[in-house]
Order: C-alpha cells, then structure tokens, then sequence
C-alpha cells in the first residue's frame, strides 16, 4: 500500500488533527521496526519515508500495522488511553502475524 493510502483510511477511521507530516513520522517508526526487527538489518541503514506516494513495505493483508499504529497514536493523543491499549494490542498481534509469515516464508 502507499502512505497516502494509509493516511486516508486512518483519517477515515478516527478523527483527529495531527497534520500529514507527523502522520509520516509514525509510519516511519512502523516501517523502522520492520527493518531492523523483521529484515534484520541496521537501522543506519533504514531510508525515511518522505512521499504519500511511496509504497510501503508489508503488504496485504498485514498491512494493517500501519492503520494500527496510527489509529492507536491518535488514541494517545486525544487522550483515549483505553481505545489506545486496545488498538495497540492488536497492533502488536498483527505486526507478530507478519513476522511469523516472514519466518515461514524464509
């Protein structure tokens, strides 16, 4: 999927007030994670997203970390911190799917 993608669906879901530009910081800390905890490699070594029309790296059906985290740091930002532990336990379920499916794949 494309950032931009993911930031349509997210705004969809949630409302909020976060501009684009921390939207990105977010899926960069998703897509860093994917580098170097599931490609195993190091984070000096991770390029930034910096486009809404870049792809992103897990694709379907696991993409759905991305709209995770995100929704989930909309959560904590408005203050809902039950909506926040629920979305980011499902986040970390789906992040541990793709990795098992990366495993498998090896």
């Amino acid at each position: 999927m494309k950032v931009e993608e993911i930031l349509m669906t997210v705004d969809a879901i949630r409302e909020n007030a976060l501009c684009d530009e921390i939207k990105l910081e977010k899926l960069n800390d998703v897509e860093g994670r994917v580098f170097c905890e599931i490609m195993k490699k190091k984070p000096s070594d991770y390029e930034k997203i910096i486009s809404g029309t870049q792809e992103l790296s897990v694709p379907i059906p696991y993409s759905k970390i991305y709209v995770l985290y995100l929704t989930a740091f909309i959560a904590f930002a408005q203050g809902d911190y039950d909506a926040y532990k629920f979305i980011m336990s499902e986040y970390e379920t789906a992040f541990c799917d793709y990795a098992v499916h990366c495993i498998r794949m090896r």
